[in-house]
């Protein structure tokens, strides 16, 4: 049978509308490619799984064995428990495996290629389509990292952004309050999957600004624009907007329901400006670091790179391939002025705003840190990917044979770099082969488990990966930063004992037995793999070694040479001998991030009123322990203003407490400034 558009059906065979079997193959090749690419990753689950995506899983566990309900994961109100939701099936089938959530992202890449296929070709055509599935398919090697990773669900708010893009193209072609209802819902929605998608929302805005100022701009667009309005009425157009207001809010209550409840949360982008020296550190790291890591090039040979981007290719091949995307963007604006393709100018506006938007929200940020803060970057995939196929089909306008090479020229710089990539980081042999790589954290549990210890404690990114490996058999707690679970902890604390794992290259590991011998605690370390572990061998707690908050705050504090007068904004430095009269050690570190450590400081006060601004820190070179002296300089600044004031010279425990405060000792100064 023939349909109207000349295309052969069957009803054997069925296939996407539009689409014939040939170019339905090329799709399925496509995403078989792209599901290939991350087979090596999926192979290794136990051992790429991070605490990130450990937190995850444990939510989604903890809600299929009803032991809670939630719809964010512990201790965070920016991305919602919807990639987690898509583990279920896989869990079913599974257990709690790694593997089980892992695959919940590759669902979001999915959704991702299929979505960006759909988009390119009701722009551009179906050629345009395939050949943005395609491109996505071997884009960057780290793609293949995020469309890996079960936390934050990367891809999948890149996908839904695709398809809240999609779907602005019905929006568009004809109006109507029940079409506007159902984008509202998505841009909320989106958000409430994660707020990265705040990139879209503001791009779909600027694009409507823009396309409202082009119709806006001639005589017969404003006449348009009044037909439009005309026809439509004003209540019409103002139930729209009703609809639109109250299907967002639909889409996004979870995050208003948590906001508005006090859901604390201190896992927290900042939603504020960067500071004009971090405006300048972000374009650095954006040029030279994150653009090369989203494309997986590396034209400034930065070292770093190699483990995110592969070994480096020849600079021409690399330049190429991003002056490629580059010239997609491009033909992108061209088409947009020119008024070309299909489906109005608000959405491949948007198309084009959306990586500018990206890169200006980057810049503007206090968030980005490093390279692996290209994350940011992802929606612009919907873009570049989307663009380039519409830009190949434009110029096999032209010439096929040229369309054709180059697209395969393309295909193949990203999927060898990616297999260089794979093999780099030894997912692959040489011959591509697939290699297993062993988690140490699992020889660490059968340790944990033949010495019967059922709780334990490590840094974050130990212990709840760790805790989920087991299958919560053995609970490792979080006793640095970023506790998720406050109960978790309460629960290991409770136990006789517990076990204390370190990186054995770390400090804190030689930090942690030094304050054990300290006590004179008995234990035992193993060393297993690259994790140091401690046990107490008659099932004794080994807690008082742990660094945190001081159980006693005792000090003596003398000051030498100290001056009488200073001038008002005068520097100086206050020598000091510190004695430790408490039975602690005061860690010189504090930790990982310095979260716990023991400093000396200054306070000002007007008679018993301290001023609000606090010293700085002078540093001690080593641990103190009990009954130690050490002698310190510290710095001070007097008071803009004249007068009589005290100079309050005092140890602090950083997040916890100045010694001052809770009678651990001082030496006050009477200092006049004049």
């Amino acid at each position: 049978m023939q349909t109207g558009s000349g295309e052969e059906t069957s009803g054997v065979a069925p296939r996407l509308p539009g689409l014939g079997r040939g170019r339905v193959a090329l799709l399925l090749a496509a995403i078989a490619l792209g599901i290939l690419l991350r087979v090596p990753a999926l192979y290794n689950s136990a051992f790429d799984l991070n605490s990130d995506e450990a937190v995850n899983a444990l939510v989604v566990k903890h809600m299929l064995e009803g032991r809670e309900f939630s719809l964010f994961n512990w201790d965070t109100t920016y991305y919602g428990i919807v990639e987690g939701l898509f583990s279920v099936p896989f869990v079913a089938l599974l257990g709690y495996e790694p593997l089980a959530f892992k695959l919940s992202a590759l669902v979001g890449f999915l959704i991702l290629q299929v979505s960006v296929f759909l988009l390119g070709r009701r722009l551009y055509g179906a050629g345009a389509g395939l050949a943005a599935a395609a491109f996505l398919s071997a884009f960057s090697p780290m793609l293949i990292v995020w469309s890996t990773l079960a936390s934050g669900g990367y891809c999948l708010v890149v996908g839904w952004g695709t398809v809240t893009a999609l779907y602005a193209l019905r929006l568009a072609r004809r109006p109507s309050v029940a079409r506007a209802a159902v984008f509202g819902w998505l841009l909320g929605f989106g958000l409430y999957i994660y707020q990265l998608y705040l990139v879209y929302v503001a791009t779909f805005a600027a694009a409507l600004a823009l396309a409202a100022a082009w119709e806006l701009a001639t005589p017969a667009g404003r006449d348009r624009a009044g037909r439009l309005l005309k026809s439509s009425g004003a209540g019409r157009v103002f139930k729209a907007l009703l609809a639109f207001a109250v299907s967002f809010a639909a889409g996004w209550a979870p995050t208003i329901i948590a906001r508005l409840g006090g859901a604390a949360a201190n896992k927290q982008p900042a939603y504020r400006l960067a500071t004009p020296g971090v405006i300048g550190a972000n374009v650095e790291l954006l040029v030279r670091r994150c653009i090369p890591a989203l494309f997986g090039v590396n034209p400034f040979g930065v070292p770093e790179l190699l483990s995110r981007s592969g070994p480096s290719f020849p600079l021409l091949a690399e330049v190429g391939y991003l002056g490629f995307f580059a010239a997609a963007w491009l033909w992108g604006v061209r088409s947009v002025l020119r008024h070309e393709g299909r489906g109005g100018r608000l959405v491949p506006a948007s198309l084009v705003l959306l990586p500018v938007v990206d890169v200006l929200l980057f810049i503007l940020s206090p968030n980005p840190q490093d390279t692996l803060s290209h994350r940011y970057l992802l929606p612009s995939l919907t873009s570049f990917t989307v663009l380039a196929g519409g830009m190949v089909v434009s110029i096999g306008g032209r010439s096929r044979t040229c369309a054709l090479l180059l697209s395969c020229l393309v295909i193949a710089f990203g999927l060898s770099k990616s297999a260089a990539w794979l093999v780099g980081q030894n997912y692959l042999t040489g011959n591509l082969r697939l290699v297993r790589k062993h988690e140490p954290l699992e020889d660490v549990l059968d340790l944990l488990r033949r010495e019967g210890v059922r709780g334990a404690f490590g840094d974050y990114w130990t212990a709840y990966k760790a805790t989920l490996l087991s299958r919560e058999e053995v609970t490792v707690a979080s006793i640095s930063i970023w506790e998720r679970n406050p109960e978790m902890t309460r629960a290991v604390r409770a136990l006789p004992t517990a076990a204390y794992i370190f990186d054995a290259s770390s400090r804190h590991d030689l930090a942690f037995g030094e304050r054990l011998r300290d006590y004179q605690i008995p234990y035992t370390r193993y060393l297993v793999d690259k994790y140091a572990v401690y046990v107490s061998p008659s099932g004794q707690s080994l807690g008082r070694a742990e660094l945190g908050p001081l159980p006693h705050f005792a000090s003596s504090v003398t000051a030498e040479d100290a001056p009488k007068v200073l001038r008002p904004g005068e520097s100086a430095r206050v020598k000091i001998r510190v004695t430790n009269t408490s039975d602690g050690v005061w860690s010189a570190d504090g930790g990982e991030i310095g979260e716990y450590r023991v400093t000396a400081s200054s306070r000002w006060l007007v008679g018993e009123q301290a001023l609000a601004a606090e010293g700085a820190r002078a540093f001690f070179p080593r641990d103190v322990r009990p009954g130690e002296t050490e002698e310190l300089w510290v710095p001070v600044v007097a008071p803009s203003s004249d007068g009589h004031y005290t100079l309050v010279l005092t140890l602090v425990q950083e997040r916890v407490a100045w010694f001052c405060d809770v009678g651990g000792g001082e030496v006050r100064l009477p200092i006049l400034v004049n």
